[in-house]
């Protein structure tokens, strides 16, 4: 089996995030703290392959200030100048995987035109037409996002799929109904790229007396959600990369 290594690239930091909007009903003492949230584009590079696992927001000034929030990208952290770092281009991306369709991770899906899209299509349903306290969080499909724009090259996935041999992709409803994550086999053992299923290194590793904490952003139940940890329990991964911990940016090369 091929072992993939994997690169988290940067494309943006939103630096006022609420500790509320990130961790779920935790006993935070200071309820009002605002965070940073990086948003990771992961490059899983095998032998004959490049994957991405999500690849960030829209433009800052369009789709953000438009629709969303703003948030800071530095003209490095664009993806395709992301993506130069690493000496790759659009044409080398083979498949994008969205973990979910909100749209600070799939709004670079138009970008890369040689690659198939994988994605839940439940996900696909729900960011169509989400429920009211969640629209806020995926683009009108009216404004055609670019996920849409994309949609003659995507697949949808109906659970869990072994998309190619050492990388997993896992349906985890939590976040969201469609959730998805992607186990990855490197040279170290398996790796999970969760994702905002779990935000934050400690959402897993635990804070507050609480042993895994889920985002405050959900669209399953607890129970679901909670089902998901245990999951992931069971599979006992080396490692677990989250979805906007600025430190994952303390390894540049994970596996």
């Amino acid at each position: 089996m091929p072992h993939f290594k994997i690169y988290p690239l940067s494309t943006g930091t939103f630096y006022t995030a609420e500790t509320s909007l990130l961790y779920y009903l935790a006993n935070d003492a200071n309820p009002g703290v605002k965070i940073p949230a990086v948003y990771w584009m992961f490059v899983l590079r095998g032998p004959d392959v490049v994957i991405l696992v999500d690849n960030g927001p829209g433009d800052p000034a369009t789709w953000g200030a438009k629709y969303h929030h703003n948030y800071e990208r530095l003209p490095d952290q664009e993806p395709i100048a992301a993506l130069k770092k690493l000496g790759l281009s659009p044409d080398d991306v083979d498949i994008v995987i969205n973990t979910h369709l909100h749209w600070d991770h799939c709004h670079a899906n138009h970008l890369f035109s040689k690659a198939t899209i994988r994605v839940q299509a439940a996900e696909i349903q729900e960011a169509l037409k989400p429920v009211p306290a969640h629209r806020s969080l995926y683009t009108p499909a009216e404004a055609n996002p670019p996920w849409i724009q994309a949609m003659s090259r995507t697949v949808p996935v109906n659970g869990d799929e072994e998309l190619l041999p050492g990388i997993q992709i896992l349906a985890l409803p939590s976040h969201t109904i469609g959730f998805q994550s992607v186990l990855v086999d490197t040279a170290i053992g398996p790796i999970l790229v969760a994702g905002d299923i779990l935000p934050y290194f400690d959402n897993w590793t635990g804070r507050w007396g609480y042993d895994h904490i889920p985002s405050g952003i959900m669209e399953a139940s607890l129970h679901q959600y909670y089902a998901c940890f245990d999951r992931i329990e069971k599979i006992k991964p080396v490692a677990i990369l989250p979805g906007v911990d600025p430190k994952v940016a303390e390894t540049e090369v994970y596996g």
